[in-house]
């Protein structure tokens, strides 16, 4: 072969090997992105377009790298999965993203739950960061607060739902696990315009220390044997010895502490930080929380408001130890107690949320 074939075939294998390169890396895209040609110039690609470096980046070969270019490529990798997470919450906060695209650009992507993994805890971070950078003193006061429950390596455990790698436990925007902690949000429920104070109110759950005291009393096995051999023999309260009758009381209180008591609790401080986030501008006048508002009595306190409110909601139960008339009567006088006395159930921690606000 003269030096001049070898130089073309060379310049041949040069260009196929680049020629190669670009259709893998076409296909690769085509791959993770799981479009037809036609589908990538649809609108589908509008909320894709995101993800576009972070998959050209995954879809670079570790094989023939050194061990300090894959160090390099992973960080190189999360930081730009970060940066895709942080566009489609942007997406997400203006209502232009699609959620069903989304999954569509990650659905080949093995190991894709990473990708949602990240964009949960961006969500997170954003979200608080939001709120930390507000300037009412309440709001200051309960991000200071979720702050300080974070530190020492201590989270809030938070799940994004309403994609195909975690849907919903239950049709709600959102909810608080009242034996794990965690919180969910759920992005095909939650609009962007009620995103945070849904947020807020989540997090006001996860930050409610009077909840675990609550669930921990309510939980104790052998108080709720005692109460069921009492149940045989009584129907009211006042049946019972002073110390038992205390005891029920109390365990009473701690299921409605697990409850009723926990939601006038968070919504207390929903309402409070809403209001005050409406002031600042932080978000505009949401429908149903102004129609809730406008029930509210000119004299009446809205603690009182609250509580009112939230009681006409809950039923009792009507299973299990609550299926006898002494549980039942216990329960009735209890929430008694609340609905038309002068007192409403203690706040806790929470409560310096509100002192904060002056109320």
């Amino acid at each position: 072969m003269s030096s001049s074939e070898m130089r073309s075939t060379k310049i041949a294998k040069r260009v196929t090997s680049a020629a190669a390169r670009a259709c893998m890396t076409l296909a690769a895209a085509l791959l993770f992105f799981g479009l037809s040609q036609a589908q990538a110039s649809s609108s589908v690609s509008a909320s894709c377009e995101a993800l576009g470096p972070w998959l050209a980046a995954k879809a670079q070969s570790l094989s023939a790298m050194s061990m300090k270019e894959r160090s390099e490529a992973a960080e190189r990798e999360f930081n730009l999965r970060r940066d895709a997470a942080s566009k489609l919450f942007e997406r997400f906060e203006a209502g232009r993203l699609d959620r069903s695209a989304l999954d569509s650009c990650l659905s080949t992507v093995p190991d894709r739950q990473n990708f949602y993994n990240t964009l949960q805890a961006v969500f997170f971070q954003r979200s608080l960061a939001k709120l930390s950078a507000a300037r009412g003193p309440a709001l200051r006061a309960f991000a200071a607060m979720v702050d300080a429950r974070t530190q020492g390596g201590r989270t809030i455990p938070f799940r994004l739902t309403g994609h195909t790698q975690a849907q919903a436990p239950v049709e709600l925007k959102g909810g608080f696990h009242r034996g794990s902690g965690s919180i969910f949000m759920d992005l095909g429920r939650v609009s962007p315009d009620e995103w945070l104070v849904i947020f807020i109110h989540e997090l006001a759950h996860g930050l409610d220390d009077r909840l675990p005291e609550a669930v921990r009393a309510y939980n104790a096995q052998k108080d709720v044997e005692d109460f069921a051999e009492w149940a045989v023999c009584a129907t009211e309260p006042a049946f019972l010895p002073a110390e038992t009758r205390a005891k029920l009381d109390r365990w009473l209180e701690a299921g409605l502490g697990r409850g009723l008591f926990a939601e006038y609790r968070a919504w207390h401080v929903t309402l409070v930080l809403y209001e005050e986030g409406l002031r600042e501008g932080l978000w505009d006048r949401i429908g149903w929380m102004e129609t809730l508002l406008s029930q509210r009595p000119a004299q009446q306190e809205l603690g009182r408001f609250i509580y009112v409110q939230l009681d006409t909601r809950f039923t009792d139960p009507a299973d299990g130890i609550f299926s006898h008339e002494l549980i039942q009567n216990g329960l009735k006088a209890v929430r008694a107690r609340y609905r038309d006395g002068s007192a409403l159930p203690p706040l806790g921690a929470l409560g310096e949320i509100l002192l904060k606000a002056g109320n």
